[in-house]
């Protein structure tokens, strides 16, 4: 037996029908609006899935790519600091090379001192060298050392030795070698990827030292640094009985192996700047490659939408104009 259809089963149906057509075209509508294809996680999980798994890869990119911004920066100031200390060690090359004649008068001495002094003092003041608010060649000590409230530089001169110490070690005194090599491994490094780390400063021990000898036994018997050089060639300058023959004699060497100590750290700063110009060239191929991801996982297609939303609204237009012959007039709307 056929089951008898009523007009209000007929009227509720519509509805129903009429309600599910409306939410397909308010889908569209809103998709239309955010550029989205989805508005919640259970309309498509998958997708949402693939486009946080390259906003993830997105943000580390990025992470990564500060990062490197900021390790360019230090080099760069690593380099300045080093090729500053490359200079001093040129010029006071240059300086011991034109004592070797002797044609120096006591004035023309007294005046070469002075600029050995003012190299000297330089050279301290570049390796306490600042970047930003930080020092930039005092290993991990970058803040200072901070005693009864006055703030010390990573390096000092000790007043009654006149030796360079760097954070309180006396980087001239052989006894302390072992620390000094142990501190010369202090640098600060930064994260440019996974399992990738480069040092981007440069240790001021490392670069002041530039020279260490050894006994047969393999004692280290004299550390050699650029301010300490600098500090005797001065005192010898007051000595008028050392010829300038002995003090070329005696300089010339020291300073060239300062110099090549430093041109080889400037070199190694340069492979590093190298290698963050390759990492940076990649990660904006790669920050290419994630957006494109993002986009293909949640991005909408507007021409494809805009098809749909016209085909929904087409059909939703036409349930509005078919329900005037659904809802048809019943018996008591003719009973007075």
């Amino acid at each position: 037996m056929a089951m008898r259809i009523t007009n209000s089963m007929m009227a509720a149906n519509y509805a129903r029908n009429l309600q599910r057509s409306y939410s397909r075209v308010n889908a569209l509508q809103e998709q239309m609006t955010t550029n989205r294809r989805f508005a919640h996680i259970s309309d498509d999980p998958s997708a949402f899935l693939a486009g946080q798994r390259a906003r993830y890869a997105l943000t580390r990119v990025a992470d990564y790519r500060r990062a490197i911004d900021t390790a360019k920066s230090r080099l760069t100031q690593a380099e300045s600091d080093l090729m500053d200390l490359n200079e001093i060690a040129v010029s006071a090359y240059e300086t011991v090379v034109d004592l070797a004649n002797d044609t120096k008068e006591t004035g023309d001495r007294q005046n070469v001192s002075e600029y050995i002094a003012r190299l000297r003092d330089h050279t301290l003041m570049t390796l306490n060298s600042i970047f930003g608010d930080k020092y930039a060649m005092g290993a991990y000590n970058t803040s200072g050392t901070h005693a009864s409230g006055e703030k010390i530089a990573p390096f000092t001169v000790d007043e009654t030795t006149g030796n360079l110490l760097f954070n309180g070690i006396d980087v001239a005194e052989p006894a302390n070698f072992a620390k000094i090599e142990a501190a010369m491994g202090e640098v600060i490094k930064y994260d440019v990827g996974v399992s990738a780390e480069i040092s981007v400063a440069v240790n001021g021990a490392a670069a002041a030292v530039f020279s260490v000898e050894k006994d047969s036994g393999g004692n280290v018997t004299k550390i050699s640094n650029l301010y300490n050089t600098l500090d005797d060639l001065y005192e010898k300058l007051q000595d008028p009985d050392c010829t300038g023959k002995e003090l070329s004699d005696e300089y010339v060497a020291p300073f060239q192996e300062a110099q090549k100590k430093t041109l080889a750290l400037v070199a190694e700063i340069g492979g590093k700047q190298k290698r963050l110009d390759l990492l940076e060239s990649k990660y904006e191929q790669d920050a290419i490659n994630y957006t494109q991801m993002k986009s293909d996982a949640e991005d909408a297609d507007e021409a494809e939408l805009i098809m749909q939303f016209k085909m929904a609204e087409t059909v939703y237009k036409a349930a509005l104009a078919v329900g005037n012959y659904v809802l048809q007039p019943t018996l008591m709307d003719f009973i007075n």
